[in-house]
């Protein structure tokens, strides 16, 4: 699958290289694994949160169908130390709203401009689908 980072006001260029994932499907469960970067801020709004688009299949609408994306490596990221990234999979939808760990309420929405250009991450994310 080919992935991508949006905002509202539009997408991010993507990295030439690291810019997919590799899926697996078994039976209504999807895997998601990938390696994504962002090379430029593109059409994106630095100010708005970030989605990661380019999921294989939308995910259920079910509420209990709900799930989180792991991420086990940043880099280039302008967050403060300690800070974590994350996202969930949304139902309905074939895209990961971005999160940042950086409230004591919980989480936040991920800025493009904490992203960054040449901002990325790797990650995993297991879902269901009808």
């Amino acid at each position: 699958c080919t992935l991508g980072f949006t905002t509202s006001s539009g997408a991010m260029t993507m990295h030439g290289t690291y810019k997919y994932g590799k899926y697996t499907k078994v039976g209504n469960l999807v895997t998601v694994t990938g390696y994504a970067i962002g090379a430029a801020l593109g059409s994106a709004t630095s100010t708005q949160g970030l989605t990661m688009t380019g999921l294989p299949f939308s995910i259920i609408g079910e509420n209990g169908a709900y799930s989180s994306m792991n991420v086990s490596y940043g880099e280039n990221l302008n967050i403060t130390a300690g800070y974590h990234i994350g996202g969930y999979a949304r139902i309905n939808y074939a895209t990961v709203p971005l999160l940042i760990w950086d409230s004591t309420a919980g989480t936040t929405a991920l800025l493009q401009s904490e992203l960054s250009n040449n901002g990325g991450f790797i990650f995993s994310i297991m879902y269901y689908v009808s």
